[in-house]
């Protein structure tokens, strides 16, 4: 019987390794299923709503996740305090790294083309070391694929290296790549974008029929899919991709699933999907994140529960036309907010004791900690870097304890940098929080000098008095209470200690 994990992976990037706990019976090697969602914040999952309304906050809005809701955190862990980066680029590295973005060099998008002033925001370093590297040189040994959004590759870099997923040589980082490698965007040929109904896939292994293709440097096949047939909808073709390979593989292996869903642009449905739901509803984002929800059924049918690890995370929250009352539009996507950077992070594992199943966890973790986690099933190491950044989540899915780390981090910056190098940050936001108050922070330089803004906020549920949509700066309105004051002057210390800005 195939063992089958699907899984939400970070990855590393650093240099030398300390080890990790060896495997066992119950932390056995898994095959891992990476599904990434993309512009889906918390406001938009039915479990969370349905969270979010048993401690008291006004009803939102969510889309119809029946999928998600029953199968991922009815049968798993769901983790309700979890942090991204708030935007997409920064979020996947982070994923992909197992680091803070200062750390691995990402700190904002990345885009197709230069600014029109010459100036190219970097991605992902060659350098760095990702996730299927790690559990490639575990004692198990993984193989590894991409499907979906890559994201991590700036024009230039792409340019001389165009099988960036899969790593300088080829085949350091994921094995074979097929998908869109920025957001999605129409052939050259095709003279307009028509977003989900015109793209260009890109690949480098036709998963479909299992056929590598050349992987010396040339190109990597690029293909213009077009809608109709509904078979080329990203969504679907993503979806179709990933249950071929997982029937292809060979184990045990690390799939990276990343939905283009529900990115911009907003759109209708093509008929032949729309015609699988029937009628009665009619948002356009809320009816991509409910046919998201569907091929997330389809992929999680094709894998063995039984034996398998789920994970689901989305790389950042609910983009601002997205967020409908009682969330703020200006607090979404591209923010530190919570609605920003808090999103969905579902894990579905045999190492979630019965009786934890169907739990919620208000437990802070982050992005970064799904990658010691596997790291640790797998037996294998991780390096010093990765240990300053990564905590394994196993403890908390074991129930073994309360908690992994006292703080979260978060932040962006820009432009990226290669991390290899000295950073020449203009402006970098950052937020750190402990299980109660939140400190916001923005560095800016102008001119010869550095100028800081900070805000404050008291994120505890407290019925009436909660500030849900952190909509009172406690700064703005002194002086603190006691509690307030003393956690303001922690998390300030620990944010100058540990996380000096990178403007200079």
């Amino acid at each position: 019987m195939r063992i089958a994990l699907a899984a939400l992976v970070l990855i590393a990037c650093g240099c030398a390794s300390a080890p990790t706990n060896a495997p066992t019976s119950a932390t056995r090697a898994h095959n891992v299923v990476i599904i990434v969602i993309d512009d889906v914040g918390c406001d938009l999952i039915g479990a969370y709503e349905r969270h979010a309304r048993s401690l008291g906050r006004p009803a939102g809005l969510p889309a119809p996740t029946p999928v998600i809701d029953r199968e991922l955190a009815g049968q798993g862990m769901l983790f309700t305090q979890a942090w991204s980066a708030p935007a997409c680029t920064p979020s996947r590295a982070r994923l992909l790294t197992g680091l803070h973005s200062r750390a691995n060099g990402v700190g904002s998008v990345i885009k197709k083309e230069d600014d029109g002033q010459g100036q190219v925001n970097v991605g992902l370093s060659l350098a760095c070391e990702l996730l299927p590297q790690a559990l490639r040189a575990s004692p198990a040994r993984y193989a590894s694929a991409a499907v979906g959004k890559w994201h991590l590759g700036d024009a230039r870099t792409l340019a001389q290296h165009p099988h960036h997923p899969l790593g300088e040589p080829v085949g350091t980082w994921f094995g074979s790549y097929a998908g869109s490698m920025f957001n999605l965007s129409a052939p050259v040929e095709s003279g307009r974008n028509a977003g989900y109904y015109n793209w260009e896939k890109t690949l480098s292994v036709d998963p479909a029929r299992g056929i590598a293709l050349p992987m010396d440097g040339k190109a990597p096949l690029v293909r213009p899919m077009r809608v109709p047939p509904a078979e080329n909808y990203p969504t679907t073709d993503t979806t179709d991709d990933a249950l071929s390979l997982v029937r292809s593989l060979p184990e045990p292996f690390l799939l990276y699933v990343s939905y283009n869903a529900a990115h911009a642009p907003v759109h209708a449905l093509p008929p032949l999907v729309e015609a699988s739901f029937g009628s009665g509803f009619s948002n356009n984002l809320r009816d991509m994140v409910r046919d998201l929800d569907r091929h997330i059924g389809r992929l999680l049918a094709g894998i063995d529960a039984q034996t398998t690890t789920v994970v689901l995370v989305g790389d950042n929250g609910t983009e601002s036309r997205g967020l409908l009352p009682p969330f703020t539009a200006e607090n979404g996507k591209g923010t530190l907010y919570e609605s920003g950077c808090r999103v969905p992070m579902i894990v579905r594992s045999p190492l979630v004791p019965s009786h934890l199943r169907g739990r919620a966890c208000d437990a802070l973790v982050e992005m970064n900690d799904l990658f010691a986690t596997f790291v640790e099933f797998a037996g294998g190491t991780l390096s010093p870097s990765v240990q300053a950044d990564s905590r394994s989540l196993a403890p908390l899915l074991r129930g073994q304890t309360p908690t992994v780390r006292d703080h979260a981090y978060t932040e962006l910056f820009h432009p990226n940098f290669d991390p290899t190098q000295e950073p020449r940050v203009l402006r970098h936001s950052q937020a750190l929080r402990d299980e109660r108050y939140k400190l916001l922070r923005v560095t800016t330089r102008e001119h010869d000098s550095l100028r800081v803004e900070e805000e404050f906020f008291d994120l505890e549920c407290r019925g009436v008095d909660t500030d849900w949509f952190e909509q009172r700066n406690l700064l703005a309105a002194p002086p603190l209470a006691p509690d307030a004051a003393n956690s303001l002057a922690r998390l300030r210390a620990r944010l100058d200690a540990g996380f000096p800005a990178l403007v200079r």
